[in-house]
């Protein structure tokens, strides 16, 4: 998570982080699925962990106070997400790997669809605010 603090990311917004969050668990999946179909355990678990990091991450910087409704469903999607990869690590499962590949491909769309959330604004606050969720 630190490399998402980095001085660049500074210079990017919220959204643009949420869209890289995305991009990276998607990224980590993809792999791990690789490497669950190659029988390789070891660094499917680490890979399927990182995505999780990544998930949990996107979770923690959720307003629930504020957001209403809508920041309560993206954290019991968000759930649902950690729940699944760890039921695929168990089971080998890549039906429940791929149904939270499509979960997150479908938001990390929707936030790539609105040029409002790629604005940069308040860089600093920005990072301080997620930095401090990352606690």
């Amino acid at each position: 998570m630190r490399t998402y603090f980095s001085p660049r990311r500074q210079e990017v917004s919220q959204g643009q982080l949420v869209v890289e969050l995305y991009d990276g668990a998607l990224s980590y999946l993809q792999e791990a699925r690789n490497q669950m179909v190659a029988k390789k355990y070891a660094e499917r678990n680490l890979l399927l962990q990182r995505a999780i990091a990544i998930i949990g991450e996107l979770s923690r910087s959720l307003n629930l106070q504020s957001g209403g409704d809508l920041a309560v469903k993206l954290n019991n999607l968000y759930l649902l997400c950690s729940s699944r990869l760890l039921t695929a690590s168990q089971r080998m499962s890549l039906d429940d790997l791929d149904s939270v590949v499509a979960i997150l491909t479908r938001l990390r769309g929707i936030y790539a669809r609105f040029p409002e959330l790629r604005k940069p604004t308040k860089p600093m606050s920005i990072t301080m605010d997620l930095a401090q969720n990352a606690n």
